[in-house]
């Protein structure tokens, strides 16, 4: 079964976060998404919260770039299974998503 639409939100962290993580959560549980990419991603502390956060709200799949501590990457999280394609930086993340009907 594919999907002809789906929402998406994309969103620029500003270095993880920071001391805005709770409004950064707040927001995410507030505007549920099938697709949500967030850059300047760091998988510190800010970013479990952010990826447990995702996961209860169904988007299980997640894939983010390997980054350097204290590094800026991005994070795809979805409600649809995500197939990882070959990753050329950390601040890519190359993804399919079958299920989607994007052509």
């Amino acid at each position: 079964m594919t999907h002809s639409s789906f929402s998406l939100i994309t969103w620029n962290l500003h270095h993880g976060g920071g001391t805005k993580i709770a409004q950064i959560i707040e927001a995410l549980e507030s505007n549920p998404a099938d697709v949500v990419v967030l850059t300047e991603f760091r998988d510190g502390e800010n970013g479990k919260k952010i990826k447990d956060t995702l996961s209860k709200q169904g988007m299980t799949y997640q894939c983010s770039s390997v980054m350097p501590s204290a590094t800026n990457g991005v994070l795809i999280a979805s409600r649809y299974e995500l197939l990882p394609l070959e990753a050329v930086s950390h601040r890519l993340v190359p993804v399919a998503i079958p299920v989607l009907d994007l052509t």
